[in-house]
């Protein structure tokens, strides 16, 4: 047998178990080293009889490649046993008796009253679910969440800022291997997940063909790279990254780096979010076009207007199927005064997608903006067909109505509106506004005070409640809403 031969098994092993291989020799790896250099320089550097010593296995001249290969996995799921340790007693007897091979698996996802498998609730918690070859494979030579799990973890240690914590939740019964997302989002909310990533099958499992796609999904349903009215979750990038011939071979950090800046996003911590998304690298592929809108969602919200633009323009160059992004730069350009540009983006989005009540409720409002009334009230009347929950869209033609002054079909907007979403500040601020306009100064009191309470600090908020006051004869209360009026301004400056 010629050295390649003997060493040949090596290339089935990851390139964390290498470098641990190569600790126990003593050989240095350096931190960036590929896993094609590691192997070489335990090659170089070590003898077969002291590679095979520390894996366990008798010498190779006297026993096949395929029962070396096994020795490698025996001890593959002996490390797996002893990286365990963190995970609750009951857990890791479940993934005991899943390394022996036992059958006894929960017949359904047993999630009532469970605990969170989690240690800390302020870290960001990715859960993992075992991938289809950990349980499907005859010989059960790969264990795919093993793989993703040191994946991520490794990025962990190379990130001190990142705040993140992994688990593996092994009772899952192989005949619902496939899940659907709203069941995944079930299973990780049960368990205290924030992030959950399981895969499929895509070929059969073996060491040279195996081939699995990872998804995930996140446990809350936000929606943050598009439009806020969007009832839409986009899962762009669920199929970059894959697993083959046993390791990670697809850049699938980067799915942390996409939760964590989607989280971001939604809490208005745009510079967080956009320092994760430039981590992804982001290749101009159709898969990607869903990072460069959100980069470009992030510089808008930034003010830096040029690259916003340029961000929009590429996701569109990518995918211009794809209505929302036409209508997320029509956003952009409506917003920087744009508005011829603006309405070539909405009559393309609403081309693309004739359902979508928002499209039609942003076009009314350039409309609006450009004095083409009628054509306004045509788009508002259309999105509300399409969406008559969208509570957002009779707030936007109630204040039509009242620049219109129309003030009864205003009224009976802003009441829908807020009947639809109690909480909406700007609603009870325009309606409230409505009603000092109509000299009935209690309810704009009312609705004035209800708008500041729930965070709308606005100049012409308190500057309305202060009229309100002085007209009820209230003048302590008005002139310490003019003094509030005063402080706003000067902090905008």
């Amino acid at each position: 047998m010629n050295k390649d031969e003997q060493f040949g098994f090596l290339s089935k092993l990851t390139v964390n178990e290498l470098k641990s291989l190569a600790k126990q020799l003593n050989i240095n790896i350096a931190k960036g080293d590929k896993k094609d250099q590691v192997i070489e320089k335990i090659v170089s550097e070590s003898s077969i009889a002291s590679i095979l010593e520390k894996l366990g296995i008798s010498d190779l001249e006297n026993e096949s490649l395929e029962i070396a290969k096994k020795g490698l996995i025996n001890q593959k799921r002996q490390r797996i046993i002893t990286s365990i340790g963190v995970l609750t007693g009951l857990v890791a007897l479940l993934v005991t008796l899943y390394i022996n091979r036992s059958k006894i698996i929960p017949s359904s996802y047993q999630l009532h009253n469970q605990a969170s498998l989690f240690q800390n609730p302020d870290s960001y918690n990715i859960l993992l679910l075992p991938f289809g070859s950990s349980q499907k494979c005859e010989l059960e030579t790969i264990i795919c969440e093993r793989e993703v799990e040191e994946r991520f973890n490794l990025l962990k240690e190379q990130n001190d800022s990142l705040n993140i914590e992994v688990q593996v939740y092994q009772g899952v019964n192989t005949t619902t291997r496939s899940l659907a997302f709203d069941r995944a989002r079930s299973i990780g909310d049960s368990l205290g997940a924030d992030l959950v990533v399981w895969g499929d099958y895509q070929s059969k499992c073996e060491w040279d063909s195996t081939k699995i796609r990872v998804k995930w999904a996140s446990v809350e349903t936000d929606i943050p790279f598009l439009d806020p009215q969007e009832d839409i979750e986009y899962q762009g990038i669920q199929d970059l990254s894959q697993i083959e011939e046993g390791e990670v071979t697809g850049n699938v950090e980067e799915i942390v780096y996409w939760a964590l800046a989607r989280k971001d996003f939604s809490s208005a911590n745009f510079g967080k979010s956009l320092a994760y998304l430039l981590k992804i690298k982001a290749q101009e592929k159709i898969e990607y076009a869903v990072i460069f809108n959100a980069i470009g969602r992030c510089y808008h919200e930034l003010d830096q207007q040029a690259k916003a633009a340029q961000y929009y323009s590429k996701a569109i160059e990518l995918n211009p199927e794809n209505a929302d992004f036409y209508n997320n730069r029509g956003y952009f350009f409506h917003a920087q005064k744009r508005y011829a540009e603006a309405l070539v983006d909405y009559n393309k989005a609403i081309a693309l997608n004739p359902g979508d009540a928002n499209f039609y409720n942003n076009r009314g409002e350039l409309y609006k903006d450009q004095e083409r009334y009628a054509e306004a009230l045509t788009d508002y009347n259309k999105a509300i067909e399409l969406g008559p929950k969208h509570a957002v869209i009779y707030n936007n033609r109630g204040h039509f109505f009242y620049a219109q002054k129309r003030y009864v079909e205003a009224l009976a907007d802003y009441n829908k509106a807020i009947a639809l979403n109690p909480g909406g500040a700007s609603f009870y601020n325009n309606r409230g506004g409505l009603y000092e306009d109509q000299d009935r100064y209690e309810e704009a009191l009312a609705d004035l005070s209800t708008a500041i309470d729930l965070g709308h600090e606005d100049v012409n908020t308190y500057y309305l409640r202060g009229k309100s006051y002085e007209k009820l004869g209230e003048k302590e209360k008005a002139r310490m809403d003019l003094e509030k009026v005063g402080e706003l301004r000067n902090l905008q400056k």
